[in-house]
């Protein structure tokens, strides 16, 4: 495995990880909105969100050949399969890297409120003041 090829598993990972971070707190955070599926159904009809929708597909269209070329140019033809294993289990892993690292923030940042909740105004000047 050389540069290049290391290079496109890890791009390849951290793109995936982070597409998926987005996708899936985004259910969570319409509904922290008081928004349910309904409106994720409706933006997701709204035209310019299809336009847009439309061309990052067909830039990922342009992507994946470019991609493919820039990865068999790297490597010796028997080296093939060993590359592009390498990138594609860097999208993998980072399909499910994503959602976990979401949740798991997702997570801190809950515990991080409650321990606020719980300190109270203790050590607050503020609130002694007042």
């Amino acid at each position: 495995m050389n540069r290049t090829v290391a290079a496109f598993g890890l791009t390849s990972l951290l793109s995936d990880a982070g597409h998926e971070m987005a996708t899936s707190v985004l259910p969570l955070h319409l509904a922290r909105l008081g928004l349910g599926a309904t409106a994720l159904g409706f933006v997701a009809a709204l035209p310019g969100f299809v336009v847009l929708r439309s061309v990052a597909w067909v830039g990922r269209g342009f992507r994946g050949p470019l991609r493919d070329f820039l990865v068999s140019y790297s490597v010796e033809p028997r080296f093939y399969a060993r590359a592009f294993g390498v990138e594609r289990a860097g999208d993998l892993i980072g399909a499910v890297v994503g959602p976990v690292l979401a949740l798991t923030l997702l997570a801190a940042g809950l515990l991080l409120l409650v321990a606020i909740a719980r300190r109270g105004d203790r050590g607050n000047p503020t609130a002694a003041s007042s």
